[in-house]
């Protein structure tokens, strides 16, 4: 009877291998997590999810293109998105009440929005906590969920609700040491970094997986870089959003602890993996609350720009750290918003660090006035348009760039400079450029400057 057992355990083992090694990859996918993904979603779903001929051939394709989304290389998600939400509406329409699959029906419709379809977010997601699926698919729509809750006042005590649910389908999924390393990182940066999150509620939510964490992750640069960062988000809860000298001596204490704990687990981290360019920019975060000296600051800016050149938030980072009531000076940000223009080594959006640092100066005049006029001023003006110029050069087709260049072209009275960028946007968001019909009222009057202009010149 034992070898019988055995023997059918061996086949049924063997049977597995060599159907996973059989599955076909798709392109732009990584073979290791595709393969590893199908477990958690169509072995899941033959396993433990509502199955019907009706509907089952159109639920397995809705989930194979899901484990392909997941396992993406090329972040191409949208029209992968767009598959999986066909084939699953199609199981929905034939009668699928499956919760992963009501999921998928939904998760990638970005005409969906308002009240009615957050509550109906929330509905499908807390079917989706309640069933036998694995608890880090269900955290990942948890955490979906809550991000279209958080604009709707009248929904926060579901959005608090959704968290606590949330942290509690990630703890246990920390528990299970298989879990590839991409998608470890995945999850733990949506718990971290999701839009709308106090420094608090992070700091809460990773309080609720900090034990399984430490448990099975501490030797993985996800893990210590998952700590490094709500350890920063602790610091501050410590002490508090209102200015030094509010911040009591307990306060202070718990700061310095805290940054210590995250500025251990990040070296750690980077130890484990010096190419994790995250770590570089939690660490000028750790130095911003430290305060050991600009040098320290200016390594991991060093080593995050050279993994990343085209690194805006390395170049933000710094020049808040460069901010007067920080570490720097009115001069020191304007000088290095210069060096950002003209140092050919970096790319992307990295020039318009020196627009940045100009809204930061302009910012910090007295009054509403001088703030208004600061960006009439001559030198102002030949900095910000060098700066978007340098970058719409190599990015031609960057909507959102033409309409930052438009909006500070009406800061600076450039009307001519505001129709040319208008007329090259791809699409518009009047709003941008301020209440209900500002932009409609600026672009009528710039046009017939515009006209006015051409006149002359005859």
């Amino acid at each position: 009877m034992k070898a019988a057992l055995i023997a059918f355990l061996f086949v049924r083992i063997l049977g597995e291998c060599v159907a996973a090694s059989a599955v076909e990859v798709p392109p732009n996918v990584d073979p290791a997590r595709y393969r590893i993904s199908l477990r958690a979603t169509v072995e899941a779903y033959d396993q433990v999810g509502n199955r019907d001929a009706r509907w089952d051939a159109q639920a397995r394709a809705a989930l194979l293109k899901y484990a392909s989304l997941v396992a993406l290389t090329n972040g191409a998600w949208a029209p992968v998105g767009a598959e999986v939400q066909l084939q699953a509406r199609g199981a929905i329409d034939k009668g699928c009440p499956d919760p992963f699959i009501r999921y998928l029906g939904i998760r990638y419709d970005t005409a969906r929005s308002g009240l009615a379809a957050a509550r109906t977010n929330l509905m499908v997601a807390e079917a989706f906590h309640q069933s036998r699926y694995p608890a880090l698919r269900r955290f990942t729509s948890l955490m979906w969920c809550r991000r279209t809750l958080k604009d709707h006042p009248e929904l926060k005590a579901d959005l608090q609700r959704i968290e606590g649910l949330a942290a509690g389908d990630l703890a246990v999924a920390l528990e299970d040491r298989s879990i590839p390393q991409p998608d470890l990182a995945d999850a733990l940066d949506t718990l971290l970094n999701s839009s709308g999150m106090s420094n608090e509620v992070i700091w809460n939510l990773y309080r609720a997986v900090e034990d399984p964490l430490e448990k099975n992750w501490m030797d993985t640069a996800a893990g210590l870089l998952a700590k490094g960062r709500a350890y920063i988000n602790g610091a501050w809860v410590a002490r508090g959003i209102g200015l030094a000298n509010t911040v009591t001596p307990e306060g202070w204490k718990q700061m310095a602890g805290r940054l210590a704990v995250a500025e251990r687990a990040l070296e750690a981290a980077w130890a484990l993996d010096p190419k994790n360019s995250d770590v570089c920019y939690q660490m000028m975060s750790v130095e911003l609350g430290q305060g050991k000296g600009r040098d320290r600051m200016e390594m991991w800016f060093d080593r995050g720009m050279n993994l990343i050149p085209s690194g805006y938030g390395f170049c933000s980072s710094k020049l808040y750290y460069l901010y007067p009531r920080w570490y720097g000076s009115e001069e020191e940000m304007l000088k290095f918003g210069r060096l950002c223009l003209t140092n050919t080594a970096w790319s992307g959006r990295v020039p318009v660090i020196l627009v940045d640092a100009h809204d930061e100066v302009a910012r910090m005049q007295a009054t509403p006035q001088l703030r208004a006029e600061y960006w009439w001023k001559p030198e102002v003006w030949k900095d910000v348009e060098a700066a978007f110029e340098a970058c719409l050069k190599k990015q031609p087709d960057d909507t959102d760039l033409r309409h930052r260049y438009a909006k500070y072209a009406m800061k600076g009275g450039k009307p001519l400079v505001f129709v040319e960028q208008v007329r090259q946007f791809k699409w518009t968001n009047a709003l941008y450029f301020g209440k209900p019909g500002e932009f409609e009222e600026t672009l009528q009057s710039a046009l017939e400057i515009e006209q006015r202009s051409k006149k002359e010149k005859r």
